[in-house]
């Protein structure tokens, strides 16, 4: 649902991720193409990248996720807790870094962020057989896709794409 993927982003302190892991040169914002590209839409370039987990609860609770079990921790309809489980290499530290501090912010709205590491191949087959809930891994490289560009950076359509660039992503978007 659009609006539980609006919620969870706002409840994001992007600004303590980029002081505490990048101190203070990241530029806080959404997943999305630097201003340079041609693909840059200025109009969404910051959607609902802001921090209010105010308005993240509303949200929530105006999807009926409103009922809160041991913790405060958020129940699904069928009487679950709220679990997000998060997957990643572990290749790369500072992915688990700020993963941990974005379990902290999902925390103060009642949402438990688990992050599981494993190893790259594990992880592969994890996600070719739709295993995963969620998955980290390295983005668009640079951030300046052009029209001729193969969208399969952008979103992977197999898992042999998930794992054919080393390079880091300059942009260093948090």
């Amino acid at each position: 649902d659009v609006y539980k993927r609006q919620a969870l982003s706002l409840s994001i302190n992007r600004e303590d991720i980029n002081k505490a892991i990048y101190y203070g040169l990241g530029r806080p914002g959404i997943d999305t193409v630097e201003p340079q590209s041609p693909l840059y839409d200025a109009r969404t370039a910051n959607l609902y990248a802001g921090y209010d987990p105010a308005y993240a609860q509303r949200l929530l609770d105006g999807l009926g996720l409103d009922k809160r079990g041991p913790g405060g921790v958020r129940l699904l309809p069928d009487g679950r807790p709220m679990i997000i489980v998060v997957e990643t290499a572990g290749e790369d530290t500072e992915q688990v870094d700020v993963l941990e501090l974005v379990a902290e912010d999902l925390g103060k709205i009642g949402i438990t962020l688990i992050t599981r590491t494993g190893e790259r191949e594990t992880m592969e087959r994890r996600i070719s057989a739709g295993l995963t809930l969620m998955s980290v891994w390295t983005g668009l490289e640079n951030a300046l896709p052009i029209a001729k560009s193969d969208p399969a950076e952008l979103a992977p359509t197999n898992s042999c794409l998930l794992y054919t660039s080393d390079a880091a992503d300059d942009s260093l978007r948090v």
